[in-house]
């Protein structure tokens, strides 16, 4: 049976496995959704592309397998990921054109919408909840 505490961490797994893969069955999609979403120069380097969809993979399975100090650590490292992504996808809904994000491949193609907003505003909103619930339980007096 699967408890509550580990529903989210294998919500967010299946997530980033299913958009680390995507992106590996189809690397352009990364470079077109960094143009599309205007990721900031600082941050579109084509080794970043490169590692973005083996780190989603890792982090997935850290999100799962993580033990003791490491699992807040990777609670930490989720949470500033989907904060990147609701970022990106917020700024994307205010541009004049509609773009695709490529956030799973080839496989979701279709233009941002409030939707993709919606599903990420979840995504992290329940991390960092989860966050401030790891911290608390594993760093607190």
């Amino acid at each position: 049976m699967i408890t509550a505490a580990l529903a989210l961490p294998l919500i967010l797994a299946v997530v980033l496995v299913l958009s680390g893969i995507a992106k590996l069955r189809a690397p352009q999609t990364v470079t077109a959704g960094f143009r599309d979403l205007r990721v900031p120069a600082a941050l579109d380097r084509a080794w970043l592309r490169a590692l973005l969809p083996w780190g989603e993979l890792v982090l997935a399975a850290a999100l799962l397998a993580a033990p003791g100090v490491l699992a807040p650590v990777a609670a930490i490292v989720a949470a500033l990921l989907f904060l990147a992504y609701w970022v990106l996808i917020r700024r994307a809904l205010s541009f004049e054109e509609p773009v695709s994000c490529g956030c799973f491949g080839e496989a979701r193609a279709e233009p941002v919408s409030g939707w993709t907003l919606a599903r990420n505003t979840v995504l992290a909103r329940s991390e960092e909840r989860r966050v401030g619930k790891e911290c608390r339980s594993r760093w607190s007096p």
